[in-house]
């Protein structure tokens, strides 16, 4: 259990918001951004301390409105949450076979 008190933006892997000024990221008001660099790019602390920060229906409402996400996150996230990849606004499904005029 990771103490609340330890839930600041300065506390996540540096690499995640190397182009901002964390010290002036709100929680609230950045809170789209934080979930969605830490999914992509976090590590495994910088996880818990998004799932520490955040309740699992912030988490799912942001991840599933995300215009992009790569596959291993994308389906990480839907077997976590217990989520069906329709769900996500990114999934696409792919064809099973590839289209003939194309290769």
């Amino acid at each position: 259990m990771i103490n609340k008190e330890f839930c600041k933006v300065e506390n996540f892997s540096p690499h995640l918001f190397w182009d901002m000024d964390k010290s002036k990221m709100d929680l609230n008001t950045s809170k789209k951004q934080i979930i969605h660099q830490v999914v992509e790019y976090g590590q495994l602390d910088d996880w818990n301390l998004l799932r520490a920060l955040y309740t699992s229906d912030e988490i799912i409402a942001v991840v599933t409105h995300l215009p992009s996400l790569d596959v291993v996150t994308l389906s990480f996230l839907a077997h976590y949450y217990h989520l069906d990849k329709n769900q996500f606004r990114c999934y696409k499904p792919n064809a099973s076979a590839t289209d003939f005029w194309k290769s």
